[in-house]
């Protein structure tokens, strides 16, 4: 005879207890390589807080604050670009840092620009659709009226400063628009074109949130704009000024 229904096993109950207290995340996203810096001090801040960075450019910052998925954007600009703050944002500095053509030491005496890059058929590793590197790129090419075309690695893409420059520096390309900081960390040349000022975007309605009121106070305080300043290419003089309200 076929064999009845089983009796459902109820699963065992499990006794459990947390073994950590619950700690505030802070949210925030954007490319500038220094934001792993606010990890410690968040964490180190009374009451601790967490870190969760997603390093993007910075259209997708800017997208993910929209829908509301991080605390804050961090959005990078040239110096003499104006901030256009959305409404119900805050921004406030976070550091200042020079982007521009950065290359492979072995063609020091070589490259003086983007057009001794492309006339030597050099390869390029060129960042995400959004990204403020790859718009610098372009209004280059523009400039040297040059086509994409031409370029070496115009279609490839590095998520982020720190890849681009590694992907240099392991010389899986010979150059690429980024960041000075980056540049430097990785030993490479570097000819500026901008400074630019990195600014964390903040809704108003999130101001007092304990994670936000983190990020303010480590802003304010003295171990981040230390941190920053010791880094070389970082300049900590815009961290935690109220730019734009």
């Amino acid at each position: 005879m076929p064999a009845g229904p089983r009796a459902r096993r109820m699963p065992e109950q499990i006794d459990a207890r947390r073994i950590a207290p619950q700690t505030p995340t802070l949210a925030i996203a954007g490319c500038d390589p220094a934001l792993a810096l606010l990890l410690g001090p968040l964490q180190r801040h009374d009451p601790p807080i967490n870190l969760a960075w997603w390093s993007t450019c910075n259209e997708n910052a800017v997208a993910m604050l929209e829908a509301g998925t991080v605390h804050a954007a961090a959005l990078h600009r040239g110096l003499n670009a104006r901030t256009r703050p959305r409404p119900g944002v805050e921004v406030v500095g976070f550091a200042s840092w020079r982007e521009g053509l950065a290359f492979h030491p072995r063609h020091e005496g070589k490259i003086r620009d983007l057009s001794d890059v492309v006339r030597h058929g050099l390869r390029i590793a060129n960042r995400e659709a959004g990204a403020e590197a790859r718009r610098l790129l372009d209004a280059e090419l523009a400039r040297l009226k040059i086509n994409s075309s031409k370029v070496a690695g115009y279609s490839s893409q590095t998520n982020g400063h720190l890849l681009t420059a590694s992907a240099i520096a392991s010389g899986m390309a010979d150059a690429a628009v980024t960041c000075e900081p980056a540049a430097l960390a990785y030993g490479l040349e570097f000819v500026p074109w901008q400074e630019e000022l990195s600014e964390l975007h903040i809704p108003r309605s999130l101001l007092g949130s304990a994670e936000v009121q983190g990020l303010l106070d480590v802003l304010a305080g003295r171990e981040l704009p230390a941190q920053l300043a010791a880094l070389q290419g970082y300049d900590a003089d815009p961290c935690g000024r109220i730019v734009a309200a």
